[in-house]
């Protein structure tokens, strides 16, 4: 007879943890409904998916005078001479888990802000705010975050490789590699 132990903690064919039935003949491993952990709760290949209060936040993004700016808070893409270029751009986690870093903007103090994972800004600053988590490899339908920085030292982010390829061969930026991963949605 196989002993079975009804809600116990079991191993999904994905990886998550599901919960054991033990309604058949042979126990089950039941898959659980998707939270907001970075992980495929369900087995679906999606990470966090479906209608999960609070899990992640778009960023903005916005350019003004000192160059792009981005900002969880969509008022902000309309001060200080900024104009909103895409609202929800892209998404990053509220909370930390496991895997994830901070993305920080770093305020330069002369009117320029850069996003970095790094707790010092890089030396090249102060953070301002942390718009929230990143991964740190691709997973769960995460998408690249180009880093790219200008002659003039103003740096830009983009989720789109066909934007960042234009950027470095027709207007002069470097490609800084991958800030790490984000989503399309929330």
């Amino acid at each position: 007879a196989v002993s079975c132990v009804e809600g116990a903690a079991c191993n999904t064919e994905c990886g998550s943890v599901g919960r054991t039935s033990c309604a058949t003949c042979e126990p089950v491993c039941e898959l659980l409904v998707e939270t907001c952990n970075g992980m495929d709760d369900d087995c679906n290949g999606a990470c966090d998916d479906g209608a999960i209060d609070g899990c992640r936040v778009p960023v903005h993004r916005a350019n003004g005078p000192n160059g792009h700016y981005y900002t969880t808070v969509l008022a902000e893409t309309s001060t200080d001479g900024r104009t909103l270029e895409a609202q929800d751009y892209w998404f990053v986690y509220v909370e930390q888990h496991e895997g994830m870093l901070p993305l920080h903007r770093c305020d330069r103090g002369d009117g320029r802000f850069f996003l970095t994972s790094a707790d010092d800004c890089e030396g090249l600053g102060a953070v301002q705010t942390t718009l929230g988590f990143v991964e740190t490899k691709v997973s769960c339908g995460g998408r690249e975050l180009h880093r790219l920085v200008s002659p003039s030292d103003r740096h830009f982010y983009t989720v789109s490789a066909t934007e960042r390829d234009n950027a470095v061969n027709n207007l002069g930026y470097t490609s800084q590699g991958v800030s790490g991963f984000v989503w399309a949605s929330g």
